[in-house]
């Protein structure tokens, strides 16, 4: 990784060399023209793709990685990356290669697992919320009140966990619990 004060110094040279080349063009533009890509993007995407490399067992940096979080203890975490993050005690050291990756992979992996809002699985996320309060599903009692003050606000950012948002929404979840108000 390179610090940001020189990758702000090379991207300079860059948009300087752009306006040799296009004169009445802006920035964006010219790289457009020029089919280039920044030049921070294309080292980030080097960095991941270098990182890929290494992550390969029979890779010859895949040693310098952190301990693999199965090697390191035997519980099963909601965080579902392979990796221990390192502590850093220094921010130099954090900014370098491998900690910023891992850091980056293990973001990108949370990041896998979140899906934004549509119009639709609002409407599936109340119609779930309505059948449960209606069968009287205590278990999900704060949920279904939280729920209610989150899908009536007018906020259109809002971020479902995949695996939270498909169990409480699951049909057979529900059929379950309707079956079970029934009998009662």
């Amino acid at each position: 990784m390179l610090p940001k004060c020189l990758g702000d110094k090379i991207e300079k040279v860059q948009k300087r060399a752009l306006r040799i080349i296009y004169p009445t063009t802006d920035n964006e533009d010219a790289l457009n023209i020029a089919q280039c890509k920044r030049l921070d993007d294309r080292r980030q995407e080097l960095c991941a793709k270098t990182f890929k490399k290494i992550l390969k067992p029979d890779a010859h940096l895949n040693h310098l990685l952190p301990p693999l979080r199965e090697e390191s203890h035997e519980l099963d975490l909601r965080n579902n990356s392979n990796f221990t993050l390192t502590k850093c005690r220094t921010e130099r050291f954090k900014t370098s290669f491998i900690p910023a990756m891992t850091a980056n992979l293990i973001a990108s992996l949370k990041d896998e697992h979140l899906r934004a809002a549509t119009d639709y699985s609002r409407t599936v996320v109340r119609d779930a919320m309505n059948l449960r309060s209606k069968f009287k599903d205590v278990g999900n009692r704060e949920t279904i009140s939280r729920l209610e003050e989150v899908i009536n606000s007018i906020d259109t950012s809002i971020v479902w966990h995949v695996k939270c948002f498909s169990l409480f929404t699951s049909k057979d979840k529900i059929q379950r619990l309707e079956k079970k108000c029934n009998k009662d």
